[in-house]
């Protein structure tokens, strides 16, 4: 299960079983607001790597840093907006985020027990999908197999919102990956053909 909170206004779904650990967020000249504490992590669940499964020549050779945008290079500009992955899980994940009409706004990489944020997002509703334990074929983009393909529930409205006052709030997604109690955010399977067709 995943748990998903907002930074400044609170946000719950239903508690359901597998997890991440998102939270939403708002953000006031250039603060962040806390809405309370979230349940603790336990052990992360297993997560087996398919690599074994492959010849040398059938999969990509390279290693992938934290951060690493994969595929064509993205350059994202003039926006107020973020997205954090903190990956405590226990397998690497690779992280696409796709606007709602189904444009790839980034592809990266986040090693197991790292983070990464995804900065200048323009304003948009986007989709976040993510494979854990990807294997990427030969040419280093594609994913071929993997352990998990999720997405979450969406598509996240991202927009610079203006009060009564003329404050300005940027959003700020963050999501963390590993399994916890009482998570209130389920992401959704779907199949590896319709990750890498975004």
């Amino acid at each position: 299960m995943w748990r998903e909170s907002v930074l400044g206004v609170a946000c719950a779904a239903a508690a359901m079983s597998t997890f991440i650990q998102p939270s939403e967020a708002r953000r006031r000249g250039g603060r962040s607001y806390s809405a309370g504490q979230m349940s603790g992590p336990t052990q992360p669940r297993k997560i087996v790597s398919k690599w074994s499964n492959y010849r040398p020549d059938q999969v990509c050779s390279r290693r992938f840093a934290t951060g690493q945008h994969i595929g064509e290079e993205q350059i994202i500009a003039n926006g107020r907006h973020e997205l954090t992955i903190k990956n405590d899980a226990a397998a690497p994940a690779f992280v696409k985020v796709v606007s709602a009409s189904e444009e790839t706004l980034a592809r990266f990489y986040v090693d197991r027990s790292t983070r990464w944020t995804l900065s200048n997002i323009p304003d948009g509703d986007y989709f976040i999908s993510y494979v854990a334990a990807p294997v990427f074929g030969p040419d280093c983009e594609s994913v071929i197999d993997a352990g998990e393909v999720n997405r979450f529930p969406g598509p996240k409205s991202m927009r610079v919102t203006v009060d009564a006052e003329g404050n300005q709030y940027s959003f700020v997604l963050e999501y963390t990956l590993y399994t916890v109690p009482n998570g209130n955010v389920t992401p959704r399977k779907i199949s590896l053909a319709e990750f890498n067709s975004d």
